[in-house]
């Protein structure tokens, strides 16, 4: 199995950024971020109900309603949203839970794992919200 993000995260980190690029602070509809970023409403309904239950975007009903950022984008980390879209990132399952691997004690490679976790993590941990938008390209 391939390390990976799910789909949910990819695409709720897309539409965070197309929230984040609206300087004005206006709510943006749930069709209008599906049609810019190319997600399917209703899979992007889901996320947008989950980054509200998060706290991390706010949304309003009615005409002119939708959805905004609670927060600046500098305020925002990265490895929030992953955690809380995915849950925590664990490259192997006996970095959360030695009690799963008999072989935890005497492990040649978990040392390497649990390195490799907290390097993700610190990465994660620095990126704001902002910092993908000012890199050329963004979130594809």
């Amino acid at each position: 199995m391939a390390l990976r993000l799910s789909t949910t995260t990819r695409y709720g980190l897309r539409a965070l950024i197309e929230l984040a690029k609206n300087r004005e602070g206006e709510f943006i509809s749930l069709k209008e971020i599906s049609k810019r970023q190319k997600i399917p409403i209703r899979y992007l309904e889901n996320i947008m109900l989950k980054l509200v239950g998060g706290g991390i975007v706010v949304s309003s009903r009615g005409k002119g309603g939708g959805f905004k950022l609670s927060r600046d984008p500098s305020e925002i980390k990265i490895s929030d949203v992953i955690e809380f879209l995915e849950g925590p990132i664990s490259l192997v399952p006996c970095l959360e839970d030695s009690s799963l691997c008999s072989r935890t004690t005497k492990c040649e490679t978990r040392g390497l794992w649990a390195e490799l976790k907290r390097a993700l993590w610190k990465t994660l941990e620095e990126k704001r919200l902002s910092d993908l938008i000012k890199e050329k390209g963004g979130i594809q």
